[in-house]
């Protein structure tokens, strides 16, 4: 089935601004769509981290989004493998080893940043990012919980 990609918003985007602060280089899932109002190249890799989003928002979109808006933990469960997922595709294709820690190193400050709700350190993202099992959410550092 191809992928859905349209170049606007998503039909929930006012809530997605009251939560977040938004640079104008997002992505968003929502539901089997992408939508990607920036135009931005889609690279196999981002291809990749949204189509975990699909597959997470498949039963119940509304609701998913909902508890990712409002849930800082959730919203990190959600993204910890979309970024696992977006890092395997890339290791795929980057083979130069310094570049691939470069792209390592900034989707961990993705992952790591107030976007997400800074639910865990540098460290404990590039850790869970290259883990070939799904990050355990519980062993995130305790004072940021």
């Amino acid at each position: 089935m191809p992928i859905k990609v349209l170049s606007q918003f998503p039909p929930n985007i006012d809530a997605i601004k009251k939560a977040f602060d938004l640079s104008g280089d997002e992505i968003f899932c929502y539901g089997d769509i992408i939508y990607n109002p920036s135009n931005k190249d889609l690279t196999p890799d981002l291809l990749e981290h949204e189509m975990v989003h699909i597959a997470q928002q498949s039963q119940n979109t509304a609701q998913w989004w909902g508890l990712y808006l409002k849930d800082r933990i959730f919203r990190a469960s959600q993204e910890i493998p979309a970024y696992q997922m977006q890092y395997r595709v890339a290791k795929n294709i980057i083979k130069d080893r310094n570049r691939l820690f470069l792209y390592l190193k900034q989707i961990a400050i993705n992952l790591s940043s107030e976007t997400y709700g800074k639910v865990m350190t540098f460290n404990e993202a590039v850790d869970a990012i290259k883990k070939e099992e799904l990050f355990d959410i519980s062993k995130l550092t305790k004072n940021v919980l």
